[in-house]
């Protein structure tokens, strides 16, 4: 299990992602644009990845996408 306390500040990114407006903006943008509350979308991922079996399956990964129908009904 990932011990969160030793990482620091995470931030899982898919794709390209402009951080000029920071984690704050990050955040921002799932809310509006998803419609999720960027809390519950975290907790979601940083629960469900590592039960995971592989994080090399771009296919296992996609369903952890914001505009998925599992997560939209986990984390609004």
């Amino acid at each position: 299990m990932i011990n969160l306390y030793d990482l620091g500040q995470v931030y899982i990114v898919c794709g390209r992602t402009d951080m000029r407006r920071g984690i704050d903006g990050l955040a921002a943008i799932v809310k509006d644009k998803f419609d999720l509350d960027p809390e519950k979308y975290l907790k979601y991922l940083l629960y469900k990845l590592p039960n995971e079996s592989t994080l090399t399956d771009k296919e296992a990964l996609s369903a952890y996408l914001p505009w998925t129908k599992q997560v939209q009904a986990s984390c609004r």
